[in-house]
């Protein structure tokens, strides 16, 4: 029990929880059948025709017959006996439930005249249970009967057991819920027929004599003459054209030309800038100013 807290042993189990560990039970034992929460319901408002289509299977051929019920919070179960005709409540807490035996009673011979049977004479009790001291193992109480019912075992459980009754029926959920979560790996039939493959085509060698002549081998020289045969051939038929090219002549650019060409002296001044200079020295002496610049007008060629 180590790794599981106190509310594990107090959880109340739902209608998923009842439906889903009834749905392992009954494939486990096919001779069993259970109708889900909501089938009481259903018949009451709508009568057999409402309920048709919830029943799958042969009924009337099984063993039993299990109607988990829920009233007013708490878990009780209803097992029909389909050899003995008897419907038998089974209750924990030792409760009567008369009017829903009757309901039970009422849907069996209702399907027989549906079904065309001749009606049994039902007979309904409440069956002998361990007592349930506390409100919170009714679920898996039922669950337990549910278990000795289609296995055709007696009720000898008690509070005790509870606990180990709810690990017990909790690993069998999960355990079905990861086979049908785990996708099973595709495997690939071997075939048992041979396949036989066609043996590759042959082509028979023709032994007899042929008229066809010897095929001619042909030797190196006779290669090379015809070769350079053909050669001359062509160059004698076709000569070949060449066009000379003649360079252009090379005329001298007239800048590059050296005729009539004047050098000019290191000291030539323009004379624009002549005119300029004696301009300005004349101004200078008009002022009395004499400095390194007219010095230097003086040197340059005035």
């Amino acid at each position: 029990m180590a790794g599981y807290t106190n509310k594990f042993f107090k959880y109340w189990y739902n209608s998923s929880t009842i439906e889903d560990y009834l749905t392992i039970l009954t494939n486990e034992n096919p001779t069993s059948h259970f109708f889900s929460v909501d089938f009481l319901k259903k018949f009451c408002e709508e009568g057999i025709k409402g309920i048709v289509r919830w029943v799958k299977k042969p009924i009337l051929d099984m063993n039993s017959i299990l109607f988990p019920i829920n009233v007013g919070h708490h878990w009780i179960i209803i097992v029909v006996y389909l050899k003995s005709k008897a419907v038998v409540c089974y209750d924990g807490k030792h409760r009567n439930h008369q009017h829903i035996l009757s309901k039970i009673k009422t849907f069996l011979t209702d399907w027989e005249n549906h079904s065309s049977v001749q009606p049994s004479a039902w007979w309904t009790l409440h069956g002998t249970t361990p007592t349930q001291y506390n409100n919170d193992d009714c679920g898996p109480w039922i669950l337990a009967i549910a278990k000795c019912v289609a296995l055709a075992e007696p009720i000898c459980f008690t509070e005790k057991d509870m606990p180990q009754l709810r690990l017990q029926q909790y690993q069998s959920i999960m355990s079905n819920t990861m086979q049908l979560t785990t996708p099973t790996p595709r495997t690939t039939p071997h075939s048992t027929t041979q396949i036989t493959t066609p043996p590759p085509k042959t082509t028979p060698i023709n032994t007899t004599q042929s008229d066809t002549p010897p095929p001619r081998t042909i030797q190196f020289n006779e290669i090379q003459s015809t070769t350079t045969a053909t050669t001359h051939e062509v160059t004698t038929q076709i000569p070949p054209t060449i066009t000379a090219i003649t360079p252009a002549p090379t005329i001298p650019h007239p800048t590059n030309s050296t005729e009539n060409h004047k050098t000019r002296d290191k000291l030539y001044v323009s004379k624009n800038t002549k005119r300029r200079n004696r301009l300005y020295i004349k101004v200078l002496h008009e002022n009395n100013v004499k400095s390194h610049h007219t010095q230097l007008l003086h040197y340059i060629r005035i």
